[in-house]
């Protein structure tokens, strides 16, 4: 998560955090993601609004980094913007 705030608009990075967050839910670790949970709340802030804003106008790359942020809060349980 700490390399997704200095390349936040990595689609790429992002999905793999998905997936590597998928696949830990699977298994039967007590997985502790305050610390990812502030970076993303600090990126819902800073960076969400300028990319709804690029999807809204037809941004395809936004529409995906949107879909994928909003895929990063339901696995680390907290409320997407």
């Amino acid at each position: 998560m700490t390399r997704l705030t200095r390349h936040s608009r990595e689609t790429k990075l992002l999905h793999l955090i998905c997936e590597f967050l998928r696949v830990c839910h699977i298994l039967p670790l007590n997985l502790n993601v305050w610390r990812a949970q502030n970076i993303y709340f600090s990126m819902a802030q800073r960076l969400y609004p300028k990319m709804k804003g690029l999807a809204e106008q037809g941004d395809e790359d936004a529409r995906v980094w949107m879909s994928a942020f909003e895929q990063l809060s339901k696995f680390l349980k907290v409320h997407s913007p």
